[in-house]
């Protein structure tokens, strides 16, 4: 196992210690999922960022300082995956970077900061149905429900209840990301491009079709 270093922050973070967690993927689910997760202790208060990223497809978990600036978080994450010095910081479901001087808890919600890091500023996305593809270009931290949302209802004309029969599918794949899947794990720079077919939402006994049942 490689040692890992403690990452350089920067501004006004500079004497501020960045406290990194580590957390299983299905735990981070769980706590995306429960109450809001900046804890008061008689030093600080902390706040829970749960992010993906280029080469990170499960949810990482990054315990930091309320006070810390973005640019302290991505420096944060770059360090713990080795990642490349221009790698960027979104927060979910967002087009553009986020200014990197803002402070954490500026934009906690109830389950603490949810982010993307990579190095793709926009993942240009294809979508099929029945032989018509739309297109269009979304920041990596843009959930597959999201894109979903967007090509069945806005560009496809489903009502909500056709297009919650349907599913977003990797192009000449059998894979159907999960819907709070950031487009960022599926695209790598500098190709920075994802095709996907929208197809029906079949299933067997309540299981997707295809899906390994063993």
């Amino acid at each position: 196992m490689e040692a890992q270093t403690n990452p350089p922050v920067i501004g006004d973070d500079q004497n501020l210690p960045i406290p990194s967690g580590a957390m299983t993927a299905q735990g981070a689910k769980q706590a995306l999922q429960g109450t809001p997760t900046a804890r008061s202790s008689h030093t600080m208060t902390t706040i829970d960022v749960f992010y993906q990223g280029e080469g990170i497809s499960e949810i990482a978990h990054l315990e930091v300082d309320a006070d810390h600036s973005f640019a302290a978080v991505r420096i944060a994450i770059m360090a713990k995956h080795g990642l490349a010095p221009d790698t960027l910081i979104y927060l979910e479901d967002a087009d553009e970077p986020i200014d990197e001087a803002c402070l954490v808890h500026h934009h906690v919600g109830r389950a603490g900061i949810k982010a993307h890091v990579h190095r793709c500023r926009h993942v240009a996305v294809s979508v099929t149905f029945n032989g018509e593809t739309v297109r269009h270009r979304f920041g990596p931290g843009t959930t597959v429900a999201r894109v979903e949302t967007w090509a069945a209802e806005r560009k496809f004309g489903m009502t909500p209840q056709e297009a919650g029969e349907h599913v977003l599918q990797i192009a000449g794949t059998k894979e159907r990301p999960d819907p709070g899947t950031h487009l960022g794990t599926l695209a790598t720079c500098p190709d920075c491009h994802v095709a996907f077919d929208l197809v029906p939402n079949e299933r067997v006994n309540g299981h997707p079709v295809g899906m390994d049942l063993a």
